[in-house]
């Protein structure tokens, strides 16, 4: 069906992405602890899977998934730990780990060129004291 010139349509607004309800974000919260107990137990493959549930319920927090690259790490899933630490870069610029696992991952991919860029930008954050704490 043809518009008449000068006629307007209404169009529905884009949907927003609205911030999780608080008890999500506590649930997400548990999951992660669950997931960090699994990870100090060294079972990888529930740490991903507890780090993946709290990530469904929060898609917005950068440590949800440098934590889960780095578990992808340690399994050995270098491409899929990649891809977490570059999520977790997007998210959160200034989030050192995310650039450090991601140079980790890009080190064992053999794409060297882009892991000396993540560890130089960790060297530099370590030289402006930009590292949390241990």
């Amino acid at each position: 069906m043809a518009m008449a010139e000068g006629e307007r349509t209404e169009c529905a607004e884009p949907p927003r992405d609205e911030p999780p309800a608080e008890g999500t974000l506590k649930r997400a919260e548990e999951l992660k602890t669950q997931a960090n107990d699994y990870f100090k137990a060294k079972d990888y493959e529930n740490a991903i899977k507890f780090y993946s549930q709290a990530i469904e319920l929060n898609p917005s927090n950068a440590i949800y998934y440098g934590n889960r690259s780095l578990a992808y790490l340690r399994t050995e899933c270098y491409g899929y730990a990649l891809g977490d630490a570059t999520r977790a870069i997007e998210l959160d610029k200034k989030y050192i780990k995310g650039y450090y696992r991601r140079a980790a991952s890009n080190m064992a991919l053999g794409k060297f060129r882009a892991a000396l860029r993540d560890y130089e930008t960790v060297s530099r954050a370590l030289g402006m004291g930009q590292l949390p704490a241990p």
